[in-house]
Parts: structure tokens; sequence; C-alpha cells
């Protein structure tokens, strides 16, 4: 395993593109960077306690997708040892963004008033 900090966008898509699985942090982009590019997520929150982030929205994030079957979400740090044992064997549902019918209803909306 290779451990990296901050790197340009181009070496990150590089790591995805080979990788077995990701593991990240939970936040949107993060997760959803990696079900697009076909990759097993393991997500697990930053919390607000340990000073990794202003508050705890990460955690409703993570549960929500793993809850929807798309990553394999954990609350822990200890639990990734086990998440990683069993990542193999986890199938995701299928990802559906809902990008497009929000912008749909925005430009609607805007058309209308």
């Amino acid at each position: 395993m290779k451990i990296l900090g901050l790197i340009p966008n181009e070496e990150l898509t590089k790591y995805t593109k080979k990788a077995n699985y990701i593991i990240c942090h939970g936040g949107v982009g993060s997760i959803v960077s990696g079900i697009k590019a076909g990759k097993k997520v393991i997500a697990v929150p930053r919390y607000e306690k340990y000073g990794e982030h202003v508050n705890d929205h990460q955690v409703q994030i993570v549960e929500s997708f793993n809850e929807q079957g798309l990553i394999c979400g954990i609350q822990n740090v200890e639990d990734l040892e086990n998440a990683i044992a069993k990542i193999n064997n986890f199938k995701p549902q299928k990802f559906i963004s809902n990008t497009e019918n929000i912008i749909n209803i925005i430009e609607d909306f805007i058309d209308k008033n």
C-alpha cells in the first residue's frame, strides 16, 4: 500500500484506475468519484472531535451511501481491517446520479420565473 498526501488530480486518476478498491473519507466527492470509476469503496467519516472537520456531517453521508448498498461504510478506523477483509465479496448497487434531474428542475424554475 502507498499512502499519499495531496496530489494533482491527474495523478489521483492514474492511481484510481489501478486500484482494486478505494479507501476514502466520507466526503461526497471522494465517494462518488470512486463509485463512478467503477471501484468498490470503503469510506470512513472525518470527525469534528478529532479536529478533522467542522462538524460531523460525513457520518450521515457515509451512513446514507452504506444503507443504499453503494459502499462499504464504516464509522471508525478500527473497523477498517474488517472492511478490507470483506470488500472483495462486496457487491455494490448500481449508482444512479440525480444531477441532471436537479439541473433540469432548476432550469425549468428559472425559465418560468
